[in-house]
């Protein structure tokens, strides 16, 4: 059976052929983008040199408002291709890094690693199909030819995440449908319907061979489909409980507690990341009083990727009329 060439790494190819001395020719620290429904904000860096490539780095708070750098990365990159290199026949190498809150004991590093997307490109200024591969520091001072400074800026004072959240569990087939806005990995599945639970795979087994067997995107998708959904949510329900057993709520910053006894309890990698995004930046749904209709406020890709995964019940942040409030484990069950 013959066997298929291996993609090349993209950071391997771009180091090999791309790298060289460039200038920074633009630092904004306050770059925005209101554009066809997406609201953005990062800080920018745009580094250029006769005879090479662009390379366009981007650090974002996580805490920031609007559209995060992975979900709105196809609108981001072609504008800022169309805004700052218009001439270029190709959009600017992309390198961008999420910063997200520390916590004593966590991988800050995996967190908020560095990560090199790449785009099919659809026509000059339109781009599809993103595919993220980590970068290293070291990788990226190098493809630019000089240090490049990994901070979201002097002048930048992210909001803090509030302390008193509290978390509910929603039914998937109460979940609204997602929107999709990234084709290759969130139209997938039949509208409306939830995969029937599979039995679990080791990684990265499981994603190949659901793929070939039902159509669910691979891991290599998005980060998003990369892990078990339904163990980090069965893992922050323990979580929760056991906390609120001992007598604290959302007041006691439940977050918090929770991400330390996770620690404790050595959650590590992937199960770690999707654990802090469930907690950190949670989904919240939208419903107004007496009315039933139900809608996305934030996370509709982790929704889409826990739809595909067969997940069952959805951690999302407690508001009014949305959900059931996880309580307190009993003495039975700890």
């Amino acid at each position: 059976m013959p066997v298929s060439a291996q993609r090349p790494n993209p950071v391997d190819q771009a180091l090999a052929e791309l790298s060289g001395s460039r200038f920074r020719v633009l630092d904004e620290p306050s770059y925005r983008i209101e554009d066809d429904g997406i609201v953005a904000s990062f800080r920018l860096q745009l580094f250029v040199s006769a005879g090479l490539r662009p390379v366009a780095v981007a650090i974002q708070d996580v805490a920031e408002g609007g559209i995060s750098l992975t979900n709105g990365c196809e609108s981001i990159v072609s504008r800022v291709w169309r805004d700052h290199v218009p001439g270029e026949p190709l959009p600017p190498l992309w390198v961008q890094r999420i910063i997200t809150p520390t916590y004593p004991g966590w991988d800050s590093d995996a967190l908020s690693s560095w990560q090199m997307v790449t785009f099919e490109v659809q026509s000059p200024h339109w781009l599809s199909a993103p595919q993220w591969t980590a970068i290293t520091q070291p990788e990226l001072d190098r493809l630019v030819g000089r240090p490049v400074d990994d901070q979201r800026g002097r002048d930048f004072e992210p909001e803090p995440a509030p302390d008193d959240v509290d978390y509910a569990l929603v039914p998937m087939h109460q979940i609204p449908l997602e929107k999709p806005f990234r084709q290759q990995c969130m139209t997938s599945a039949a509208p409306g319907r939830t995969p029937p639970r599979r039995p679990r795979l080791p990684w990265p087994w499981r994603s190949s061979r659901e793929n070939r067997a039902t159509g669910v995107p691979s891991g290599s998708c998005c980060w998003y489909h990369r892990g078990d959904w339904s163990a980090v949510i069965e893992t922050a329900i323990r979580l929760i409980s056991e906390a609120k057993a001992r007598g604290l709520g959302a007041a006691d910053q439940l977050r918090d507690v929770v991400l330390e006894a996770a620690h404790v309890d050595g959650i590590t990698g992937w199960d770690q990341q999707a654990l802090h995004s469930l907690l950190v930046d949670p989904i919240v749904l939208g419903k107004n009083a007496n009315e039933p209709t139900v809608w996305f406020v934030n996370g509709q890709h982790r929704t889409r990727a826990m739809r595909d995964a067969g997940v069952t019940e959805v951690l999302v942040a407690a508001r009014p009329q949305i959900g059931k409030i996880i309580g307190p484990a009993r003495t039975d069950e700890r």
